[in-house]
């Protein structure tokens, strides 16, 4: 498996989001145009690039500079102004294939439209004189040298054919979308002209928002990393009203930390509004952490190694951190407990997944196809839910990211990167202390995990209010309390009784 997954990307950049007003579907378009056109007029030869390609569900991370070292007067210009990075945060699930429909489609039509300027324009260099009617041009094809009848005749056949087939293809169920598109990867011949499951990393991303010197003034034996949408502070306030205002558990210093990215896609005031309400945010908490790259869901596993590459720079002093999502419930005090008696090396635990089957079907939220992954099973990896890792593994699993190329899946991507430096992952002590499934709230039970996912529809404040008061112990079982609430630190304190 591994051999086929390594790839040095070192030099691989994914370019970042600036302000532009050419953001959306129709950059992309042209940019998938821009490439395709150039394999096809440099004799389907590589072109240098400046970085590499690489498509989220059929989109461009487009790149600012292209160029072919074949010069020709009909070459496609890229849009002015293009921006670095026009990935737009797509509705739809990779699984499906409408985008990819979408993008098939108009990339066959704009194609047929620059070839027929090009023939155009190299019949003009030949001196053929439009101007002369209908006569003058058959007398000039009558005259044209054999190879040039030739030349003439394949290219007619050729983008013939490609016209049919985008005719059909629009006529097509959209179950026929995706093999369409397949066939037209393979005959790219390992141009990364089409790879919707792939995302561009590594790629150092810069941030707007940062808090690099928190951990070295607070010397964190914890720290909580919350992945959550720009727009999201209502997760942010609760959170930080309920588990993310434990800040001392057990006697171990424990910090709080929020990771996002850009809003949106574009610059437009909304935008701009929410950047101004981030920076007010952050002088108030002093929590925030945001990086200059999209934030959707696509580009979970670049927010992901981004979070790493934060760890290691400015937070390697602390022993443990946790990545848990922002609709979860956290028992810091089980966690901080389980992570005395951890290994401080190498150590990565959460609900582990073994042997996980790859997901074939195309309606999926996690789909895979074969020629992305051919084998059945994922390697050993933790749900993204939850996990933590101790400080020493953020840099290695950076490193790791430069040779084994990053899915979209970023809890599987980590899983491929702890397979490729042969670290195994850790099962958690007890096996009910993560829960993907929401559990119903119930005191005592809530007393014995370490997260879960929380009901949609609870209260969660209410939740956390309950599960910390002091009046009455947290479980009874015989009549015998077995847990009472620490009302200093909080969470569940067995009994001694």
């Amino acid at each position: 498996m591994r051999h086929e997954l390594k790839k040095d990307v070192t030099n691989d950049v994914v370019p970042r989001s600036t302000s532009s007003e050419v953001h959306g579907i129709q950059v992309r378009h042209q940019n998938s145009v821009a490439l395709l056109f150039q394999n096809i007029h440099c004799g389907f030869q590589r072109c240098p690039v400046k970085g590499t390609w690489a498509l989220i569900n059929g989109q461009d991370l487009a790149q600012q500079h292209f160029q072919c070292n074949h010069q020709s007067q009909s070459r496609l210009p890229l849009p002015p102004g293009l921006p670095g990075h026009t990935l737009q945060c797509p509705g739809d699930r990779p699984g499906r294939i409408d985008s990819s429909a979408r993008l098939y489609k108009a990339m066959m039509v704009h194609t047929l439209d620059v070839r027929l300027q090009s023939i155009m324009a190299w019949r003009k260099a030949s001196q053929v004189d439009l101007r002369l009617g209908a006569e003058a041009e058959a007398f000039s094809v009558a005259n044209m040298q054999p190879w040039k009848k030739l030349c003439c005749r394949c290219y007619t056949v050729f983008f013939s054919l490609i016209l049919a087939t985008s005719i059909i293809v629009i006529a097509m169920d959209s179950s026929l979308f995706q093999s369409s598109v397949r066939m037209f990867d393979i005959s790219m011949k390992g141009e990364e002209a089409y790879k919707p499951y792939y995302v561009k990393y590594p790629h150092k991303y810069g941030f707007i928002i940062n808090e690099e010197e928190k951990c070295q003034r607070l010397r964190p034996f914890l720290v909580l990393m919350v992945p959550v949408a720009p727009h999201n502070m209502v997760d942010r306030d609760i959170i930080r009203r309920t588990w993310g205002k434990e800040s001392v558990v057990l006697e171990k210093v424990v910090s709080l930390f929020f990771l996002l990215g850009l809003p949106g896609g574009g610059q437009g005031d909304g935008e701009k509004l929410q950047e101004q309400q981030l920076r007010a945010e952050s002088r108030e908490h002093g929590d925030l952490l945001q990086s200059d790259f999209l934030d959707c869901y696509k580009n979970l596993t670049i927010k992901t190694m981004v979070m790493m590459e934060w760890l290691d720079d400015h937070c390697s002093t602390a022993s443990y951190a946790m990545k848990i999502d922002s609709d979860m419930f956290l028992n810091v005090r089980n966690l901080v407990g389980m992570l005395l008696d951890a290994p401080r090396d190498s150590y990565m635990t959460g609900l582990v997944q073994t042997q996980a089957e790859i997901l074939r079907d195309p309606t999926s939220k996690w789909y895979m196809p074969m020629v992305v992954l051919p084998q059945s099973t994922y390697p050993r990896y933790a749900l993204g839910l939850g996990y933590v890792v101790s400080l020493d593994l953020p840099r290695k699993l950076v490193e790791a990211s430069r040779h084994v190329r990053p899915l979209y899946i970023e809890d599987v991507h980590l899983g491929f990167c702890m397979e490729y430096l042969g670290i195994d992952l850790s099962d958690p002590p007890y096996e009910g202390y993560f829960h993907v499934v929401p559990m119903p709230y119930d005191r005592c039970d809530y007393s014995k995990l370490i997260a879960t996912t929380i009901e949609p529809y609870s209260d969660r404040i209410q939740v956390w209010e309950d599960f910390n008061r002091a009046d009455q112990p947290i479980c009874q079982e015989d009549n015998q309390p077995l847990f009472f609430v620490d009302t200093q630190r909080g969470g569940a304190t067995p009994s001694l009784s």
